[in-house]
Parts: C-alpha cells; structure tokens; sequence
C-alpha cells in the first residue's frame, strides 16, 4: 500500500512540474481586486519589496488591479488621488510569503508618468504608454518590458535579466552592475542613448530592415569581448546607441 501511495505521490508531483514547465503560474487565492476609472489617471507609481508584478494593456475602459496573496496583511496598498494611482508596499517579508500583482490597463489610456520600484520580485509590462517617461529601477529582479512607448525609458537593474522588446522610446538610458541585457529594437531612436554596466552581457537585436548607429566605448570592454553580426549597426549621421562596460561581453545581430 506504502508502495502504491508513494508511486502516486511521485506520478502526482511529476504531473504538476511539467505542466509548469508549460505555463505561466498565477495562484489561485485572490485576495483583493480594485477596479479604477482611468478616465482622470496621469500617473502610476508602483513601489513594492519582493512581489511578482505582471503589467499589461486589455480591452477594457477601466483599471483592474488583482492582488494574489498568501498574506493579506502584508499586501501592497492602493491609493488613486488627483490623478495619480500609486501602489506602495513597505513591510517586511518572511521566507514562505509570496505576491503576485496583476494590473491591466485600458489599452488607450495614455499616462504622463509610469515609475516602478522593487527589489525581488519580478517584472513583467506590456503595452504601457506615457507621454514623458518610464522609470523602471530594481535591485534583484528579472526585467521583462515588451511593445510599450514613451519619450524616455530611465532603467536600472544591479542583478537580473533584462529583456526589452520592440518598444517604442525616442531615447534610453540602462544602467547595470551585472545583468544580462536583452534588447529587440524595431525602429531606430530620435535621440542618443546609454548603455552602461560592469560585467554581465549585453545582446542589441537590430530590425535589418532600419539603419541604426551602435558604438561601443573604445575603451569598452576592457575584458568582454565585441562581436557585431548586424550590417546595419554602423551610421553615424544618427542618433548613436552608447555602450560603455568593463568586462561584459557585447554582440550585435540582425533579425
């Protein structure tokens, strides 16, 4: 009988690994969801410790704001005054404690401002559009910003993944200590733009169907290794791409 249990015991916890392999994992007790008219909204300041977020646009003319959480006493609060919505968490964590935010935005709402802070926890945003900028600053978290738009993204990561993904910014400044930095650019940018980081490794994707200018200090790397794949990378009539690194490994390549 032991043997049986623990043959299904087995096959059971298997079952449950592969389908996670598969999917992205939401837990299922939700605690608290806020919808918010988006109408008067200008900015959005999320500011968290170590919960997972997931920001994205939908088909929706409102805001919906979904808190996963083993810890209701320890989860973000929610504000919305003079047209600014802010999330903000300041407590302590323990280890077994876990959050899981979801926020969607109207796929039209055009914010002025969209900061975001945390520590631990990772970031997922899709589809956020602002006016002025974008501030994104992490200290441990895996970075993922796909297809969103503003005049300016401001990022910084110490440790972590960073994946940006044809998004539309005029100019751009990352700053890193030791992240692995992945961007997919579809269109050039209107303005010069930093790439600054320690060690790590730096991936551009350049669309072979736009020119763009990608310069590497020519001190940089001191230690990494340059390798360019991408014929269009070199045209200094525009707007440069400004890789500066100590010892990250830099590769260019077309798509």
């Amino acid at each position: 009988m032991k043997k049986i249990f623990l043959s299904f015991f087995v096959f059971t916890l298997f079952s449950i690994c592969f389908s996670q392999t598969n999917q992205q994992i939401i837990p299922s007790n939700l605690i608290k969801k806020q919808i918010i008219k988006s109408k008067s909204l200008d900015n959005l300041t999320v500011s968290l410790n170590y919960e997972n977020v997931s920001i994205k646009d939908y088909s929706s003319s409102e805001i919906l704001i979904e808190i996963y959480s083993n810890n209701n006493k320890k989860i973000p609060e929610i504000k919305f005054e003079n047209k600014n919505l802010s999330i903000k968490n300041i407590k302590n964590y323990k280890k077994g404690d876990y959050c899981f935010i979801c926020i969607y935005l109207p796929s039209n709402l055009l914010l002025n401002k969209f900061s975001l802070s945390n520590k631990t926890g990772s970031v997922t945003c899709t589809g956020i559009k602002a006016e002025d900028s974008i501030t994104i600053s992490c200290t441990n978290s895996d970075l993922n910003v796909q297809k969103s738009k503003a005049l300016y993204l401001d990022l910084f990561c110490e440790k972590g993944n960073v994946v940006l993904f044809k998004n539309y910014f005029d100019f751009f400044e990352i700053n890193s200590r030791e992240s692995a930095i992945d961007i997919t650019l579809d269109t050039n940018i209107d303005g010069t733009s930093k790439i600054i980081t320690e060690k790590g490794s730096i991936l551009i994707k350049l669309n072979k169907q736009n020119l763009f200018d990608v310069s590497c200090d020519p001190f940089s790397p001191t230690k990494g290794k340059f390798t360019n794949n991408a014929s269009n990378s070199n045209h200094p009539e525009l707007p440069a791409i400004f890789i500066h690194t100590e010892k990250a490994d830099i590769t260019l390549e077309e798509y």
